[in-house]
């Protein structure tokens, strides 16, 4: 079956997380509630590495380390995820409020999602203009397509509209999944890693 057909796609407005876990086989350490809704909580990081890198959209490989000693917001997408593109206005509309916390959203492209060598930068902007509208040009983030080994590393079941927050220190303190149902949660939390 088709790899894109087992992704999970916003339905009627909202993603329940529990569903997205059970089609994803779970996700390791991510701790749910019946109502499928995400309890925080510490969770390792991993050593970030020079193989961690992604590719800028201006064609420039770099990797988290550049990113380093600030607050971040990891967050991944997909070409045609519904989920995907109702979020990033939804983030766009409160990146004065991650400005305000310090924190950086990484919009990263999942590996292979919207194409692989030269191009796939290309897609991803035009998939983040389309969405973001004139907020995509924000200084307050970069977007960028991760490596198959950035990917495996955050999301190795490749689900998409997946995000992690990340203190100062590179531990991710909070993850969640569909910023455009989660928005007041992860505005919380903001505040806990500022």
């Amino acid at each position: 079956m088709d790899r894109l057909m087992l992704r999970p796609r916003l339905v009627g407005g909202a993603v329940t997380l529990g569903l997205v876990l059970a089609a994803a086989g779970g996700v390791a350490g991510i701790a749910t509630s019946s109502a499928g809704t995400v309890k925080p909580r510490q969770i390792a990081a991993r050593r970030t590495t020079r193989e961690a890198a992604f590719t800028l959209l201006d064609g420039r490989q770099t990797s988290l380390g550049a990113f380093a000693d600030r607050p971040l917001m990891v967050w991944f997408v997909a070409n045609g995820c519904a989920s995907c593109a109702v979020s990033i206005p939804t983030v766009a509309r409160h990146l004065s409020a991650f400005r305000a916390a310090g924190v950086h959203v990484l919009v990263l492209g999942i590996y292979g999602e919207f194409g692989r060598g030269k191009g796939a930068d290309t897609q991803l902007a035009q998939f983040g203009s389309s969405t973001a509208g004139r907020s995509f040009h924000s200084l307050v983030w970069t977007w960028g397509v991760a490596s198959a080994r950035l990917t495996t590393m955050f999301d190795p079941g490749g689900i998409p509209d997946q995000y992690f927050l990340r203190d100062r220190a590179g531990l991710t303190l909070y993850r969640g999944i569909a910023p455009v149902s989660t928005i007041h949660a992860l505005l919380s939390h903001l505040k806990e890693i500022s």
